[in-house]
């Protein structure tokens, strides 16, 4: 079996909720990814950079931000749906035109 460890800044938060495993894929989740740090770890920093085509520095930066640029939703929506992590759409900087 592969676990996904994904630094959480709220280690009792994550511990109270239950751990969720998808037997077909053989992966284990936290159920409390609420932060685009949490997120970015559960994926990978690298395999984030790589997909973006940034430098791992330049994503390590955004993940300790409050929110994640809203043109990397596409990638990081598509990476979190291979691996079946729910990614909030509350993560990312979405600009309001008016």
């Amino acid at each position: 079996m592969r676990i996904i460890h994904a630094p959480v800044k709220n280690k009792k938060a994550c511990l109270a909720n239950f751990f969720r495993v998808d037997r077909r894929l053989s992966v284990v989740h936290c159920a409390a990814m609420k932060t685009p740090h949490d997120i970015i770890y559960a994926l990978g920093v690298r395999e984030v950079a790589a997909a973006l085509g940034r430098h791992p520095g330049r994503v390590r930066q955004a993940s300790l931000e409050d929110r994640l640029p809203a043109s990397w939703f596409d990638v990081i929506d598509t990476m979190c749906k291979r691996r079946r992590i729910k990614l909030s759409r509350d993560l990312f900087k979405w600009e309001q035109r008016g």
